[in-house]
């Protein structure tokens, strides 16, 4: 936090309260998880259409 503004100093302190809940870090893991399993599910598809063989 050194090399921090005093306005980044603040936003920070004001966006603190907001990362500690646990309900907002709950939906943050869920859309992680989603997206990285849409993901890799697309390209699964993807690799496996690919391949088929008629």
């Amino acid at each position: 936090m050194e090399n921090m503004s005093e306005e980044q100093k603040a936003q920070f302190e004001g966006n603190e309260a907001l990362f500690l809940d646990p309900f907002f870090q709950a939906g943050v893991m869920f859309l992680t998880v989603l997206v990285i399993g849409l993901l890799i599910s697309l390209i699964s598809a993807w690799i496996l259409k690919r391949n088929e063989v008629a």
